[in-house]
């Protein structure tokens, strides 16, 4: 008895495609993914096909669903090139483990993958080799295996008017399906694919490039937004944008601490020195003892005091009070002998 065909745990779908509308204004994206009779119709609003996976998402979810694990889908490019029985029970878990992830794309390209393994088994069967099976793994696959991010701020930076010219040409190979809906107000477009994610990526930059925007990394808290401007601006909002200020402002306050603590040290030395000096003036030898005596305690804890703030543990504005209540300790003195005058 012949032994019956295994088939991977998934829907086979006679034209998978994975579709998506672009709403700039509600900053949303609308993700389809199923049989391309069963998309095409539930676009339309018909709502009862099956479908097998239908999100609306933040604006750029379906690009950093894009995920990067270059090992991984090189590998499969290579497995799913042969046609073995052992390969072939291999690559059925692959799709299947594919397929499980939370992710909708890899969802799509379990589904797009078995897709084209099975017209590479059916080329292999038929003896087609003019098939142009590891070309279109490499295209299928390619997405994956360079971070597609990365990418877009290269195409950014070498293009900056019109990055769509800096990227690759197998970008290009592949037709988009366009799904026109026509409604009362206006008209809904979604696009499609039924292979590769190339032609999306390329519809998605295009949306977000005529709109005059560009990726950019917050330097802030690391997301990726959306910056009117090509390299330009890298903060995302008003709430980074008030956090980068206070951190602009510690990081002056840490770079001059030591400035400000060392200027604050000497001028209350002079202070105290140029007191010294009018009593040694004036020959009143009782003044000079009892300063000489308070100014060498002075001198003692004020540099205590200011290598407490230079390591952090004493604020500067501790510093700045002490140093006006010994300002009160010589003063005194002064009065007492008096040489005391505010000029």
């Amino acid at each position: 008895m012949k032994k019956k065909t295994e088939f991977p745990n998934i829907p086979m779908l006679k034209k998978p495609v994975i579709a998506i509308n672009i709403d700039f204004k509600k900053k949303k994206e609308h993700l389809v993914i199923g049989d391309f009779d069963n998309v095409n119709a539930f676009v339309r609003g018909q709502k009862n096909n099956h479908i097998i996976f239908e999100k609306i998402r933040p604006l750029g979810s379906f690009l950093l669903d894009i995920i990067t694990e270059s090992e991984y889908f090189s590998d499969i490019k290579t497995n799913f090139y042969e046609i073995s029985k052992e390969k072939y029970a291999e690559n059925l878990r692959v799709v299947e483990g594919l397929y499980e992830a939370d992710n909708p794309v890899l969802k799509f390209i379990a589904l797009s993958l078995w897709d084209e393994y099975s017209r590479i088994l059916k080329a292999g069967k038929e003896k087609d080799e003019a098939y142009p099976a590891l070309e279109r793994l490499e295209d299928l696959t390619l997405p994956f295996r360079y971070n597609l991010m990365n990418n877009v701020l290269t195409w950014q930076k070498h293009k900056p008017f019109n990055p769509l010219m800096d990227v690759p040409t197998e970008y290009y190979k592949y037709p988009a399906l366009n799904l026109v809906i026509p409604q009362t107000k206006g008209t809904m477009e979604y696009m499609a694919s039924n292979f590769t994610l190339f032609p999306l990526i390329v519809h998605y930059l295009k949306t977000i490039y005529e709109k005059k925007k560009f990726f950019s990394y917050c330097k802030v808290c690391g997301k990726l937004f959306l910056a009117p401007d090509n390299n330009k601006t890298f903060i995302c909002s008003e709430k980074c944008k008030a956090k980068q200020q206070k951190m602009n402002k510690k990081k002056y306050d840490d770079a001059h601490k030591g400035d400000s603590t060392e200027k604050l040290h000497k001028s209350e030395y002079q202070y105290w020195f140029n007191r010294l000096s009018k009593a040694k003036r004036k020959k009143n030898t009782a003044a000079i003892t009892d300063i000489e005596q308070a100014f060498a305690k002075f001198k003692e804890v004020s540099k205590i005091k200011k290598k407490q703030v230079n390591n952090g543990l004493l604020s500067y504005e501790a510093y700045y009070g002490w140093c006006l209540e010994q300002r009160g300790v010589i003063d005194a003195i002064m009065m007492k002998h008096g040489l005391f005058d505010r000029g």
